[in-house]
């Protein structure tokens, strides 16, 4: 059951109200109840407006009246946006990867990553830093799906 008006209503809306009623009570009732009720319909706008846009890029589909996630579309377009911490440690890292080009944002992702913590590019695909790599971060390559196509090697000792 919704609540009434009134008691959806916030701080400012019932201040906004009397100040615009010229203590006419009645008046408040009206301004304050189209007020919430205005807001409201903008939420709710606001969420179908959202769910469309969802659907239309393909992370949600709806069956009868369920909303199903497509969380590998998901994962693959939120990885641009996902960046870890480096864990400090004077052991040098190397990291090789052979990632195709149909995943190419992940590609690129994981290069401004390595790139964040300081690792040094050797060829496109090879990359050497020190600190070891986290377990979340492995754990998101798993996600990708790329952990396969990635090697890291552990350097103690470099003699150039």
């Amino acid at each position: 059951m919704k609540q009434p008006y009134w008691e959806r209503a916030t701080f400012t809306e019932l201040i906004i109200s009397h100040l615009l009623s010229c203590k006419s009570k009645s008046l408040q009732t009206k301004i304050l109840r189209n007020l919430v009720e205005g807001r409201d319909k903008q939420k709710k706008q606001a969420f179908s407006q959202s769910l469309y846009r969802l659907k239309k890029q393909g992370f949600i589909k709806l069956i009868k009246d369920d909303i199903v996630l497509d969380h590998k579309k998901y994962i693959n377009a939120k990885s641009t946006s996902t960046y870890f911490k480096k864990e400090e440690n004077t052991d040098g890292v190397m990291v090789m990867f052979d990632i195709p080009e149909e995943k190419r944002k992940i590609r690129d992702w994981l290069r401004k990553q390595l790139k964040l913590w300081g690792f040094i590019m050797i060829q496109q695909s090879v990359w050497f830093g020190k600190g070891k790599l986290t377990d979340n971060f492995k754990n998101h390559l798993e996600l990708l799906g790329i952990k396969k196509n990635i090697k890291i090697f552990s350097a103690v000792k470099i003699k150039i």
